[in-house]
């Protein structure tokens, strides 16, 4: 399996925006693990199809900033990683 790295940023009130990510993941693939690094930043280690992956991303960066990523150019659906690593910061 391919690992494809995600960076989001979130400005949303952190237990809300983990319920409504995990929401999210649930919708188009599976949460593997969840790991807080500190108050501020946390990673979600996500088991995702091919076909999923673009609808994924475009809701997450509908609900917080998220990096750019270089999308896959085959048209299969392979199973990826995807780490999300997340910052929570203020308005």
């Amino acid at each position: 399996m391919e690992i494809i790295y995600w960076t989001g940023y979130c400005d949303k009130e952190r237990v809300e925006a983990i319920t409504d990510i995990e929401k999210f993941i649930k919708r188009y693939g599976s949460l593997v693990d969840f790991k807080s690094f500190s108050g501020n930043s946390l990673r979600f280690n996500i088991k995702i199809g091919e076909d999923s992956l673009n609808t994924l991303y475009s809701e997450l960066k509908e609900y917080m900033r998220m990096d750019e990523f270089e999308k896959p150019d085959s048209e299969t659906n392979r199973e990826y990683v995807v780490l999300l690593n997340l910052t929570f910061f203020d308005k």
